[in-house]
């Protein structure tokens, strides 16, 4: 009896093994398709909507920062004496080529000019001056868009200027990870561009090679980049460190990383159409106008860049 009762158990088991549903190891193929299913993105189009809709709604607190940091860039980097030279331009155009060129392509002529004005600085100090103000500016971004999104009372100008500086450090650390991580790009850049200032590749074979070598170089600094980049929101959480924070930004985008390109790439190309909407017709018309709007557009690229890059943040966590 004792035996017949051991197989019966025996076979039970066995059978309620069998209706079990198999245990499979997720394998690199199942942890990507996983990851897709569960761990949706909003599209491109959403995510600016949201950032622009969580700025508006808070709009006293960020277009606070953006007084001040117009305020310190017009003092600091561009001085309070600027020239505007937009309206030089279209007099000097119409000097030298008076009717030859239409209303198209003057537009285009002075919107070049415009765009090639905007983040120049009067001289060497300027240009220190800019880049420290670019990232006490993002600091401050930073604070006040964590502080909003987590519903956080303290939340005013002055204490995203004081309390979100104190990651300064860590968050410089993480940028010059990111610049190193550049150099394959630049070094990209350079032969290419020196290959052709010199005319060394002659054949179409050469001209394939050498164009090779600087999409190879600006892949592997894009791959890079695609997570560091989310580092940089990541370090400024509290006791955490720079390698801690990269490596975290890596496991986030894992197995992601060309999608979220596709969505970092977006906003450049959109706030790119939308400035040549806007500023392309202005530049013939109101040429002063055009210069002063576009230099605080050029600053507040800065705060749209980072709500969008945040709100995409949050969504891969």
């Amino acid at each position: 009896m004792p035996a017949k009762k051991n197989k019966t158990a025996a076979k039970k088991s066995l059978q309620v093994k069998a209706d079990q549903p198999r245990r499979r190891k997720l394998t690199r193929k199942n942890k990507k398709k996983f990851t897709k299913q569960n761990t949706q993105v909003s599209s491109s189009f959403r995510l600016l909507i949201n950032a622009g809709r969580h700025l508006w709604q808070h709009k006293g607190l960020f277009a606070g920062i953006l007084a001040v940091y117009s305020i310190l860039y017009f003092i600091l980097v561009k001085g309070l004496a600027t020239d505007f030279q937009l309206t030089e331009a279209k007099s000097l155009i119409e000097e030298t080529v008076g009717d030859q060129l239409g209303n198209f392509e003057t537009a285009a002529t002075l919107f070049g000019v415009l765009i090639g004005s905007a983040g120049s600085a009067n001289n060497d100090a300027a240009s220190i001056y800019q880049a420290i103000l670019v990232m006490f500016v993002s600091l401050a971004v930073i604070w006040a868009l964590r502080q909003t999104y987590e519903q956080h009372q303290d939340r005013t100008i002055k204490s995203s200027f004081y309390k979100g500086m104190y990651p300064a450090v860590p968050y410089i650390l993480v940028w010059f990870v990111i610049i190193l991580q550049m150099i394959p790009a630049l070094i990209g850049l350079s032969i290419y561009g020196l290959v052709q200032s010199n005319g060394l590749a002659v054949s179409g074979f050469e001209q394939i090679l050498w164009l090779f070598v600087l999409l190879l170089g600006l892949s592997i600094s894009i791959y890079l980049t695609s997570s560091s980049i989310f580092a940089s929101y990541i370090v400024t959480l509290p006791d955490m460190t720079p390698m801690r924070a990269l490596r975290s930004a890596r496991k986030l985008v894992k197995f992601r990383r060309f999608t979220i390109l596709r969505k970092v790439i977006f906003l450049p190309a959109v706030l790119s159409l939308l400035a040549g909407i806007i500023f392309f017709p202005l530049v013939l018309f109101a040429p002063v106008a055009a210069e002063v709007l576009f230099l605080l557009f050029s600053l507040a690229v800065i705060i749209i860049g980072h709500s969008y890059l945040y709100q995409l943040y949050r969504e891969l966590l």
